[in-house]
């Protein structure tokens, strides 16, 4: 995420090499990562540098992942992350400001605008991972 931090892996400026947009597109994108000081793993959105931790191993089941695809990261990359505190489950139209653990739903999207949030800040979560957390209040 800083050139600091792609120093810090060990990696060589020099080493860089530039490849085709059609070479590029051949990769997966990173999508889990972690830090090795710390088992708790991480969904990212690396376009809107949002996070969010996956809390249980049947979560991270439940979304089809595979532990080979964990990325290792230092802390640097990490932190340059937003954690992600509005979140929606996938098919539905209610959004939810998450809270020390705790959804609270908008009572409407336009509740939601009025208040100066995006839809382009809210993360795309499943259904095991919205029912982990608690439920609180509304917001009106």
């Amino acid at each position: 995420m800083s050139p600091a931090a792609f120093v810090g892996y060990g990696y060589n400026w020099k080493n860089i090499r530039s490849i085709s947009n059609q070479e590029l597109q051949t990769y997966s994108p990173v999508v889990l990562i972690r830090t090795p000081n710390n088992p708790t793993v991480y969904y990212v959105d690396t376009v809107r540098r949002l996070k969010i931790p996956i809390p249980s191993e049947t979560i991270f089941n439940a979304y089809g992942y595979q532990w080979n695809d964990v990325v290792y990261v230092n802390q640097e990359d990490l932190d340059a992350y937003f954690t992600a505190d509005l979140v929606k489950e996938s098919g539905s139209a209610t959004v939810y400001q998450l809270e020390n653990n705790t959804l609270h739903p908008f009572v409407s999207g336009d509740v939601f605008t009025s208040l100066g949030y995006s839809f382009n800040q809210v993360l795309t979560i499943n259904s095991y991972h919205l029912g982990y957390f608690s439920r609180g209040e509304a917001i009106q």
